[in-house]
């Protein structure tokens, strides 16, 4: 009997747990919720977007029968149920994406610092001893020593002529070198007969001493307006450093090649060691040119600069202004506007001139020949009408 109510007992107590559980209670939750936002959806769906939808185009495709021999395919339910489908689907998706706008994304935990500890060392001797700290080694200054330094300054500039000639005397002062360069505008033609370049525009590959690159970004600002400019910084010790150390390895592995080959006497070894001793300095030679890259890319940095000759400066501070001053900037903006386009129409029409002459003489010829053959074809016709004359007797 004890047995019996144990067994009844564990049963309970089992029921009781498996009913208890939070996703089983989080389950009829979300089933009693979901059956609620079920008919909230339906009423909103039946009773509000489908007589909207009604107003424009037929919603109701349920008198659509394919006839089949005795059967009927009912393709219009069909189409209602994707309708339906879709239309749920939608007003689901925004009502979630509602919801989910509602709610404010927690802010990320901010990461811990990272604490770096050095070991003490305790050495006990007798009389006792004092506990001695290392020295830090230099793992952190050397992850700093191998960096490349790039930079990218957007300039405006009034005085184009001048900004070059000291960009350029700027670049050669401080031990730099300019790269590449392309300096080019637009053409214009001048009523003599002449062109002149305006609108120019210069781009700049320039390589700085990596101990001048922040000082000469501050000197980019005597060359006029800056409108822009993005720097980065990529630190090349780990690639450097496994540079080093496998040209250090084929370094060894020549020099054991060599000894090999000098003490091998066989001709088919002979041949296999100096296949390998050319494959080494092959390798050698790529570590060695790759590392010249890098000395060369860490000494001097890299800054492309983009000179813009403009005629008014581009405000890079915020200006409060008042109502009247911006009444009078958008009118005088307006009026310059306004006054460009008429200018760049008459310049457009000056310079199409000769093409639109051409082109009129062409299409009048067109026009007088045209008229010349309907003249000829309608007296032709007005011939072939006249009944022909009778002799006179």
């Amino acid at each position: 009997m004890e047995e019996k109510k144990s067994g009844i007992k564990k049963f309970l107590e089992e029921f009781k747990a498996f009913a208890m559980r939070g996703n089983v209670l989080d389950m009829a939750v979300g089933v009693v919720i979901g059956g609620a936002f079920t008919a909230i959806v339906t009423a909103l769906v039946e009773d509000i977007i489908n007589p909207l939808i009604g107003l424009f185009f037929k919603a109701d495709f349920s008198d659509v029968v394919i006839g089949l021999g005795g059967s009927s395919i009912k393709i219009g339910e069909f189409v209602n149920s994707i309708i339906n489908f879709l239309i749920v689907a939608f007003v689901l998706f925004v009502v979630i994406k509602f919801v989910n706008s509602l709610h404010k994304k927690p802010e990320a935990p901010a990461e811990p610092e990272e604490e770096f500890t050095y070991d003490t060392v305790a050495t006990t001797e007798a009389g006792g001893g004092a506990a001695e700290t290392p020295e830090p080694d230099d793992s952190v200054a050397d992850y700093t020593a191998k960096i490349i330094y790039t930079a990218s300054v957007s300039i405006e500039t009034t005085e184009f002529d001048k900004a070059v000639a000291a960009l350029e005397s700027q670049v050669q002062k401080i031990g730099g070198f300019v790269e590449s360069s392309n300096v080019t505008g637009d053409t214009q033609y001048n009523s003599d007969g002449t062109t002149s370049i305006v609108n120019r525009w210069a781009y700049y590959t320039v390589r700085i001493p990596c101990e001048q690159f922040e000082a000469f970004l501050h000197e980019t600002e005597g060359f006029g307006n800056v409108t822009s400019t993005s720097r980065d910084a990529q630190n090349v010790t780990s690639a450097y450093t496994d540079y080093e150390a496998r040209l250090s390895s084929l370094n060894t592995q020549e020099e054991r090649l060599l000894d090999m080959l000098s003490k091998s006497e066989d001709v088919e070894t002979l041949i296999a060691l100096e296949q390998r001793l050319s494959d080494v300095r092959y390798e050698i030679e790529s570590i060695e040119r790759s590392l010249r890259n890098y000395d060369m890319q860490i000494k001097y940095s890299t800054v492309d600069l983009d000179l813009r000759e403009v005629e008014v400066y581009t405000p890079t501070v915020p200006v409060r202004r008042t109502f009247s001053q911006k009444l009078s900037d958008s009118l005088s903006d307006g009026w310059t506007g306004f006054t460009r386009g008429v200018q760049n129409i008459i310049l457009g029409l000056a310079s199409a001139l000769p093409a639109l002459i051409l082109l009129a003489v062409i299409v009048i010829v067109v026009i007088v020949l045209v008229k010349n053959a309907r003249k000829k074809r309608r007296a032709k016709f007005a011939a072939q009408q006249e009944p022909p004359q009778e002799p006179k007797q």
